[in-house]
């Protein structure tokens, strides 16, 4: 994924594998997959975290809260949830809700 990201980035924007951004909740840094950072599109900048899952099964509705309970105190813009498997209907439905785009390879 983070091969793919680099080059669908926009030149300006920075892609980063295994960034760590901090948690306001807890004071700590957090691992995030897939950072993207682009400074041209606005103040702050805009900014991208990339979740990937690779798994047989499809991405359940316990990993979008775990991701939406993750991003609650992390600042960034948008948050994408990628899984090779595919989401179960209610995954979707959450992710909607939360404004988290859920995307399958």
């Amino acid at each position: 994924m983070y091969l793919i990201q680099s080059q669908l980035a926009p030149t300006s924007a920075t892609v980063e594998e295994s960034m760590y951004l901090t948690d306001e909740a807890i004071d700590s840094d957090r691992e995030i997959d897939i950072f993207i950072s682009d400074p041209t599109g606005g103040l702050p900048p805009q900014t991208v975290a990339i979740e990937c899952r690779d798994r047989q099964r499809k991405a359940d509705v316990e990993w979008i809260d775990a991701i939406i309970g993750k991003y609650s105190k992390i600042r960034v813009r948008r948050v994408v949830a990628i899984s090779r498997s595919g989401f179960t209907k209610n995954a979707i439905k959450k992710a909607k809700d939360a404004n988290i785009d859920a995307l399958s390879l």
